[in-house]
């Protein structure tokens, strides 16, 4: 009932449901719960000790790791976040997801070389993903690097993908009548 609670924002209530519910004290699925509810209404520290404990119930799981860097990005805490998510890619380093979030991470830190050596590790993992593959590509835009975002336009892309980033691609290399007829193309 606690996470029900939870998924419909009653938030004093889910607390309070789990809170009631000792015989989930300690399963892995309340502590989640109980972090996700604090940290939604802006307890980070009791989000962190709730995340705490869940690696203490998972400790072979980057679940814990994951979430409470999470909650250290959105408190602009980088570098815990960065630990965190080192512990993660550790425990599971063929997790395409944990790589794309550790690279989330040195994107918002503004170390986008290190964003972009773990994405290109999630793209190894999972070439089909398209929100990978956008990150990929946002990278080499952002890093300037012209030859390898040709190379990756060159590749097939969704319909209107391709000469959305393209355009943008243009945009940043100052050839705005290029750029002009991409986006009016739409």
């Amino acid at each position: 009932r606690g996470m029900m609670r939870a998924r419909w924002g009653e938030y004093d209530g889910a607390l309070a449901d789990l809170d009631a519910s000792g015989r989930s004290e300690g399963a892995a699925w309340a502590v989640a719960t109980r972090a996700e509810v604090y940290n939604r209404v802006g307890l980070y520290t009791r989000a962190l000790t709730e995340l705490a404990r869940m690696r203490k119930v998972m400790p072979d799981s980057p679940e814990p790791d994951s979430r409470a860097a999470a909650i250290h990005l959105e408190q602009a805490q980088y570098e815990e976040a960065l630990a965190c998510m080192d512990r993660a890619v550790r425990m599971a380093p063929k997790d395409p997801a944990l790589r794309r979030q550790r690279a989330r991470v040195g994107f918002v830190e503004g170390n986008l070389k290190s964003a972009r050596r773990d994405i290109e590790e999630a793209w190894k993992l999972s070439p089909g993903d398209l929100d990978i593959r956008q990150e990929r590509l946002r990278l080499c835009i952002l890093l300037d690097d012209h030859k390898a975002c040709e190379a990756q336009l060159r590749e097939s892309w969704p319909a209107g993908i391709g000469e959305f980033w393209l355009g943008y691609l243009r945009c940043r290399q100052k050839r705005f009548d290029e750029s002009a007829k991409l986006f009016a193309a739409d």
